[in-house]
């Protein structure tokens, strides 16, 4: 990085077929205080060339894929880029103006492995950040910035349940991703075999190999909500199954995480929440489910693990058999 800490970061948003959220992005991105940056778009599959043309209407990098995955996406567009800092939003998140400034402004702070921030309803008021949280979004966090490592209390329940943060809202040290990392497990996530999970395994990842993960509250990002509290209900079972699927797959992969799994699992059913969720004090009142109703939903999860472990992997291959079918404004790089 430049001794002057004026890190080039770059800022990767994978879509598929969603023109009007992401131009929304696109927009947020455009505007940010903090000039030394880029951003490619990486389409995924995508039915039409929406994505491409507004590419080129904001004269921005763009590469797309015919292999679908949301993880396959992320981590191809981390090659083809050149910041040293590598930072990653969804294509319905808007960034707020000194989102890129903060997560600059952090790394020179703390050096740390990955920085987050939080992720807030795009309304902005404390009603539908209550509903946010409510229905199982990454909420508010702390006011002030924290540092997470191996040491902190109830680590792996942080990590795996959205307390660190989400992709809509999460950057890393170039390095520390291909060298630590080696980008996200590409089963997981979105069009993966296992739709959930990829940032929560990378976090614990990077804790339990000693690293730092900060959050820093200044580095907002804007997200819709669900509109209807039908609409919380769904998201919130769709959160438990996805939950327990990738818990189910931690449990099975890494037998020595086997008793941290029993205490998330314990700390779930027993109404856990992490210190931010804490400032709704009556968030577990109003859950969508209770406890003992969630249960059938965290069966349903283990089960879905199952399912996925044995369904063949036709879209989990390396990026470097991902078939590309344009790229324009980047070449591959590592």
């Amino acid at each position: 990085m430049s001794t002057t800490f004026n890190p080039k970061i770059s800022v990767i948003i994978s879509t598929r077929d969603r023109l009007e959220s992401l131009e929304a992005c696109v927009r947020g991105v455009s505007a940010q205080s903090y000039r030394n940056f880029d951003v490619l778009i990486v389409d995924s599959a995508p039915q039409f060339h929406s994505a491409e043309e507004l590419a080129q209407r904001y004269k921005i990098a763009y590469s797309r894929l015919d292999t679908p995955g949301l993880t396959i996406a992320r981590n191809h567009g981390a090659r083809l880029v050149s910041g040293d800092l590598i930072a990653f939003t969804d294509d319905d998140a808007v960034p707020e103006a000194d989102w890129l400034t903060a997560i600059a402004r952090a790394y020179k702070a703390t050096l740390a492995a990955a920085i987050t921030g939080p992720v807030l309803p795009l309304t902005g008021n404390q009603e539908d950040e209550r509903r946010w949280v409510q229905a199982g979004g990454t909420g508010p966090g702390e006011l002030v910035p924290v540092n997470f490592t191996l040491q902190t209390p109830k680590a792996f329940c942080l990590a795996n349940t959205g307390a660190i943060g989400s992709g809509a809202n999460v950057s890393f040290n170039r390095k520390v991703f291909f060298e630590v990392l080696g980008g996200f497990d590409e089963r997981l996530g979105v069009g993966g075999t296992i739709v959930a999970g990829e940032e929560g395994v990378a976090f614990w990842k990077l804790l339990r190999k000693g690293w730092t993960i900060h959050y820093t509250p200044e580095a907002v990002v804007r997200h819709p909500i669900p509109d209807t509290p039908d609409a919380s209900r769904r998201r919130y079972i769709r959160g438990i199954v996805e939950t327990a699927c990738y818990i189910t797959l931690i449990a099975v992969e890494s037998p020595s995480d086997w008793l941290n799994v029993l205490k998330l699992i314990f700390a779930k059913l027993t109404g856990w929440q992490p210190n931010w969720r804490l400032r709704f004090a009556d968030n577990n009142s109003h859950r969508p489910l209770s406890t003992w109703r969630a249960i059938p939903y965290w069966i349903v999860g283990f089960l879905a693990y199952w399912r996925a472990r044995f369904r063949p992997l036709n879209h989990s291959r390396s990026n470097s058999n991902a078939r590309t079918a344009q790229t324009s404004g980047v070449r591959e790089r590592r």
